[in-house]
């Protein structure tokens, strides 16, 4: 092994790097696609994450990668459902009767696709999605011998692990514990050049906002540091217009070139060797479960919502400034 090169001995290679798009035209130019290492993506609870990775998963399936994926907070049959979900439109789906225990017809019924489609979707997904085993341990160890596993005789090189809470720890120090975890799993991507897509949770940050920065996940920002891309993610409904942090945020989202009350989802690009960090608004698709990017307003529109978010801040600014006063009147304050 090689403790060294000489510069001159190093080819220069006009060639791409390798890379996975992932169906956002504008993340992808931000990021210019996931590359080898370790992508990190960090959101609340409830944000549409594994909506958001599984719509990846698919479209790297159609990039021709075989995938592995832990999906800590489903089985293995729950995952399959969501795959199956996400891959069918309402024509597709048959409904059957809930019957009870006693095996009488009740008035619940459940939508499960049709055979016909299950066909088509086994077709596309059967020999390039691998499951993690339930009955494994949920180890970082044990996890990185099935990743390995998997990458040696299925030929995986995409893998994603969703999420990192739900990896044992075997320390009281969880933030360090993770931290281990991460170097781990950035090991196994560099050394076997393959791409790992990574979610983890933020930290609790109600006492300034909800923005997410490079500190906040899970309180630990030596994860973000080895990480080639961290993403933030943000659903729309779940953020306050009263929150401090909102103008702002639809202000930046606006200079990205998207409307917030056009998007459903807001994925935001905290660290890139790429082109640009930025935002980028997400539609979500009920029928297909799936998002897509929202639609580009133009700069006129933009510089509208940027404007029309200053003067409400001036009329509020003014009104503090006469509540101002009026108290100070009211305590004698005023010279005159």
């Amino acid at each position: 092994m090689e403790k060294y090169y000489n510069i001159k001995d190093v080819p220069y290679e006009r060639k791409s790097i390798e890379r996975i798009l992932t169906g956002f035209t504008d993340l992808d130019y931000d990021i210019k696609g996931l590359e080898v290492g370790v992508t990190l993506l960090v959101a609340n609870t409830n944000s549409g994450k594994s909506t958001f990775c599984q719509g990846i998963l698919a479209r790297a399936v159609e990039q021709g990668y075989k995938v592995w994926t832990f999906a800590g907070e489903h089985t293995a049959q729950s995952f399959l459902q969501l795959i199956y979900h996400q891959n069918s439109q309402k024509k597709d789906y048959q409904p059957i009767g809930y019957r009870n225990y006693k095996g009488e017809e009740t008035n619940i019924v459940d939508w499960y696709v049709t055979e016909e489609r299950e066909k088509k979707i086994r077709q596309r997904f059967d020999n390039n999605i691998f499951i993690y085993s339930n009955k494994q341990p949920r180890d970082i160890d044990t996890m990185l011998d099935s990743m390995t596993a998997c990458y040696k005789e299925q030929g995986a090189r995409f893998f994603l692990i969703d999420n990192l809470i739900s990896i044992d720890n075997i320390s009281s120090n969880v933030f360090a514990e993770q931290t281990a975890i991460t170097e781990k799993i950035r090991t196994f991507a560099l050394n076997n050049k393959v791409i790992v897509l990574l979610v983890a949770h933020q930290r609790k940050i109600a006492e300034r906002g909800f923005r997410i920065d490079i500190q906040d996940v899970a309180g630990s920002q030596n994860i973000s540091n080895k990480a080639y891309n961290v993403l933030a993610q943000y659903r729309i409904d779940m953020l306050s217009p009263d929150n401090k942090e909102y103008d702002r945020f639809k202000q930046d989202l606006a200079k990205n070139g998207f409307d917030i009350n056009k998007c459903d989802n807001v994925i935001e690009v905290l660290k890139t060797k790429g082109n640009k960090n930025g935002l980028v608004g997400l539609k979500y698709d009920a029928e297909t479960k799936t998002y897509k990017q929202a639609e580009k307003i133009t700069q006129t529109e933009a510089d509208k919502i940027f404007h029309q978010v200053e003067k409400q801040k001036s009329v509020f600014d003014d009104m503090v400034d006469i509540g101002e006063v009026e108290d100070d009147y009211l305590n004698g304050d005023l010279p005159f």
